[in-house]
């Protein structure tokens, strides 16, 4: 089973755009970080695959920034279509990132 959401259709200025997607991102940092955490406390699991994940979401703020700065000097607006897809899957091992 899935289920598929449109989160994000519409047409925005650079700098809305920016703070959008830089929000969207800075949020699932967030949700990893705590789950990183929460894991060493309870657990002492150190999960290198979630801290790879943020390092990745961390390099991808900034590149975003550099190419919707460009955007806001040209005065350009974005058009952002984001959708959620979710697959449903039975298996309780796979990993969630």
């Amino acid at each position: 089973m899935n289920y598929t959401l449109d989160l994000i259709k519409n047409t925005y200025s650079a700098s809305e755009a920016k703070k959008i997607i830089v929000d969207l991102l800075t949020s699932k940092i967030n949700f990893l970080n705590n789950q990183i955490f929460g894991e060493q406390e309870r657990y002492g699991i150190h999960s290198e695959a979630k801290l790879n994940r943020v390092s990745e979401l961390r390099l991808e703020v900034e590149r975003l920034k550099d190419v919707l700065q460009k955007a806001e000097t040209e005065e350009s607006e974005v058009s952002l279509k984001c959708q959620i897809i979710m697959d449903f899957i039975s298996d309780k091992n796979s990993v969630n990132l």
